[in-house]
């Protein structure tokens, strides 16, 4: 007899039967396969829409961004007639963006404008660009500012997709109400800020910039490099540290490098997909050959050779693979769009079905678990017939080691799949946290397996856990992932928010902050006016600072307080408070004076550009240098941390020269509820502490939507994986639970067995769970906001809670068979 006559004759017949292991098994194998395909489709989507895009993103050949208006550079790009064709100066400022409708939420982001446009006139020219036609062509080198009307805004697709908003829709921005024409599927001309917290491109004026973004036009834009470079070496004293530069290849290349440090995340998140499928596949599998291993023993009795039960077997469980597989490929396109549009994205073209990469990786996924099953399989041939007859237990081990090996070789080849090297080192990575795990769990068992001196019933239980530890360890692994996913991706947001904002409320002593242009006093009367309390602030921005000492040379903000304006103090983290300094003395933020080593003392040199209305000389290069010393450093937060304060009386930044720069405004901090109750204050802008908080969280968006897809695959897994270690457990404990009953213990017995087997199983897996996800929100809580994570009663009982609901379910199975089958003395009579 051939194996296909076996197939046909008893496996074909046996799939009613089966029918729902099968479908599990197809329904793994589509999971994994859709998730690992959609990954380098993803990948090469984004890149493929960057290289094609690149000028367009990037907003012109050459792009630099300062904290503040640079003269020195105005100067270079006019004067240098050859090899520049045009250059537009655009501004970013911060701002808020909310649906129209009444009582919507606020949403931080950076709102972009287009000053002007400026074209070369030839040497030394210095002129403002003319009203000409053609020098009016110049500010469409900016992606999206063409024919923007005043009423009209442009959003990025991060934002569209974070606030649901579509085209046409009309929101509010600044305050004032704004028409959506278009929605940018990439960052076009976008600020640094903006490309990760979203942008609005609008036709209006910004008072409060905190970026200036040239936008450079090139006669010849293969020599942007070039160009750059020289750029960089003549206002090398000129240009602060915190300039960025970028060209058309700068982002292409930036864009990469980003894709792979999203990518070892991101596979991350798939191997772990891949793996705990692979659990379901495989015990699948085993709960297959648990229900027929009487019939294989029958057959090999009655001359039909192990090998020919083997291959009939493998033959069965290629098709819910092949199916899988297939139904994997259509799907990950399905997957790709979801992950683009979660990561803000949705709107770049996804890839064919039929595209090379998805038919490469149907075939590679299959030839992989094609490898798995034939492994799987070799438990037949190991089996002796005359001991399952009898049912005497055998030694038998599963090729862990052969798993493993194969596991490894296979990650090797997605990795040359994928195209990065990142994706291997990043599953080795998590196979080894889960190899760790895996002990940990498997150390635990045994560990409370220790106790000897204890009643029959733990006896009886640590003895059959003990005996089963890797199994148990393996469920319990899955449940802990399980948990760990679920709160990641359904509270880690919410978490992290409250942990910030609580820290936020010791160290700030506002939780708005309002800015009004210096030359509107109407605003500045009737704000004051319906305020009782506040701190008032002269911001001048594009200031130089220079400290010698550590080579250190950026832009900062410089804010002058009267001690009569100062009602809300900032923290001291060490040294004198504003209203008690001397001359020329500042406060500098903690932020700051870390991420330069700054320290009490410090002498620096600010650098202030006096601009063109400096006692009416109209010079534009004119400069003042003083010299201030570092003498208090305030907490900060990360909100304004290149805020510098200094006490309006006592410096000459503000009244030596008696500059009012087109730029300066004053800031309010106000503690309140909400500012929606102030009227009358059309130009002002108001930003919500918690709104920065908002925005700095939207940046996991994508990370944390993903764990939520994971979180629900994991659900499936640990409850099919469970269920089916579990039924095979209780099979084989059939006979022996049988003759317990048989020699005199009672239903009872078993039944306090089995509540306290799951009691053991809920409190290992509740420990981990909470332990993982602790120790993770709290890295999470230092890497975002510098601060330490804080344990949670309510994420205590969330995770016990999650624990008990899907360790429910196999309780019950086992529950279910001891009051029904643990007193069928018949099957000891016929098995003797």
């Amino acid at each position: 007899m051939n194996w296909v006559k076996v197939f046909r004759e008893y496996n074909l017949k046996q799939l009613k039967s089966s029918l729902l292991l099968h479908i599990c098994v197809v329904i793994s194998v589509l999971l994994a396969v859709a998730t690992a395909i959609s990954i380098p489709r993803v990948t090469n989507s984004i890149e493929s829409s960057y290289q094609k895009k690149a000028v367009k993103i990037n907003g012109a050949d050459v792009t630099i961004q300062t904290s503040g208006e640079n003269f020195k550079l105005c100067e270079y790009l006019n004067s240098k007639g050859k090899g520049i064709k045009s250059y537009t100066v655009g501004k970013a400022q911060n701002g808020s963006i909310k649906r129209s409708q009444k009582g919507s939420k606020a949403f931080y982001t950076d709102v972009i404008s287009v000053a002007d446009s400026r074209t070369n006139t030839g040497e030394g020219a210095d002129e403002r660009v003319n009203e000409s036609t053609d020098e009016k062509k110049n500010i469409v080198t900016v992606s999206g500012f063409d024919n923007l009307k005043e009423n009209e805004i442009i959003i990025s697709s991060y934002l569209a997709e974070k606030l649901n908003l579509s085209k046409n829709d009309t929101i509010k921005l600044l305050d004032k109400k704004k028409k959506i024409v278009d929605i940018e599927d990439l960052p076009y001309g976008a600020s640094s800020q903006g490309k990760q917290l979203g942008y609005v491109k609008a036709n209006i004026e910004l008072t409060n910039p905190y970026a200036y973004i040239y936008y450079i036009n090139l006669d010849n834009p293969d020599k942007a490099d070039k160009f750059l470079s020289k750029l960089k070496s003549e206002l090398k004293n000129d240009m602060s540290q915190d300039t960025t530069y970028s060209t058309a290849k700068s982002v292409v290349k930036e864009n990469n490098k980003k894709q792979e440090n999203s990518l070892v995340i991101v596979s991350l998140a798939n191997t772990t997909c891949f793996i705990f499928t692979l659990f379901t596949t495989l015990s699948c599998g085993y709960m297959l050959l648990s229900k027929r291993k009487k019939d294989h023993a029958i057959m090999q009795l009655n001359g039909i050779r192990k090998k020919i039960i083997r291959n009939a077997l493998f033959f069965e469980l290629l098709f819910p693979i092949l199916i899988g597989c297939v139904l994997g490929g259509i799907f990950s396109t399905t997957l790709e769009k979801l992950l683009l549009a979660i990561n803000g994205l949705g709107s770049i073209k996804s890839q064919s079905i039929f595209s090379p990469l998805t038919f490469m990786g149907v075939v590679f996924f299959f030839a992989v678990y094609v490898v798995y099953v034939r492994i799987l399989t070799l438990s037949i041939i190991k089996s002796n017939p005359y001991y399952v007859i009898k049912e005497i237990p055998e030694q038998r081990t599963i090729p862990l080691v052969r798993y493993v090996v194969f596991t490894l070789i296979t990650f090797f080849v997605y990795a040359i799949y994928v195209g990065t090297d990142s994706v291997f080192v990043s599953s080795i990575i998590l196979i080894f946290v889960l190899l760790v795990c895996l002990l940990v769990c498997f150390a635990l068992v045994k560990l409370i397996c220790a106790f000897k001196n204890i009643s029959k019933t733990t006896l009886y239980v640590f003895k059959k856990l003990s005996k089963r530890a890797v199994a148990y360890a393996l469920v319990m692994l899955a449940f802990v992932f399980m948990n760990v996913f679920m709160m990641l991706g359904y509270n880690l947001p919410k978490e992290l928010s409250n942990s910030y904002n609580s820290q936020l409320k010791k160290d700030l002593p506002f939780n708005y902050i309002a800015m009004v242009k210096m030359s509107d006093k109407d605003d500045q009367t009737s704000l004051e006016e319906q305020i009782e309390h506040f701190s008032k602030i002269r911001i001048r921005n594009g200031i130089m600072c220079k400290f010698e000492k550590n080579k250190l040379k950026t832009d900062v903000t410089v804010g002058a307080v009267k001690n009569a304006d100062y009602y809300y103090k900032y923290s001291l983290k060490k040294g004198q408070q504003i209203d008690k300094l001397k001359k020329n003395e500042i406060v500098i933020s903690d932020v700051f004076a870390e991420k330069n080593k700054l320290k009490l003392n410090d002498t620096l040199d600010l650098t202030l550009s006096l601009g063109e209305n400096v006692q009416g000389n109209g010079s534009k290069n004119r400069q003042a240098i003083i010299k201030v010393k570092v003498a208090g450093i305030y907490v900060c937060q990360n909100i304004n941390p290149n805020l510098i304060l200094c006490n309006e009386k006592n410096t000459n930044l503000n009244v030596e020269n008696q500059i009012i720069a087109a730029s300066d405004y004053y800031q309010y901090l106000l503690k309140r509820k909400s500012v929606s109750s102030i009227k009358n204050v059309e130009n002002t802008l108001f930003i919500g502490v918690n709104n920065i908080v908002d925005a700095m969280l939207g940046l996991l968006d994508g990370y944390v939507n993903m764990l939520k897809i994971l979180g629900l695959i994991c659900i499936f897994v640990a409850l099919i994986f469970s269920i089916n270690v579990f039924m095979i457990f209780t099979k084989n404990d059939e006979k022996e639970q049988i003759i317990v009953r048989a020699i005199g213990m009672k239903k009872k017995f078993l039944q306090q067995a089995c509540i306290l087997e799951t009691i053991v199983y809920v409190v290992i897996t509740f420990l981990l769970s909470f332990g993982l996800y602790t120790s993770i929100e709290g890295l999470l809580s230092v890497a975002l906001f510098k601060q330490a994570g804080k344990v949670s009663i309510v994420n205590a009982l969330i995770i016990l809670c999650s624990t008990l609901c899907i360790t429910f379910s196999t309780f019950a199975i086992k529950m279910r068979f001891i009051n029904r089958h643990s007193n069928d003395f018949m099957r000891l009579k016929e098995d003797a």
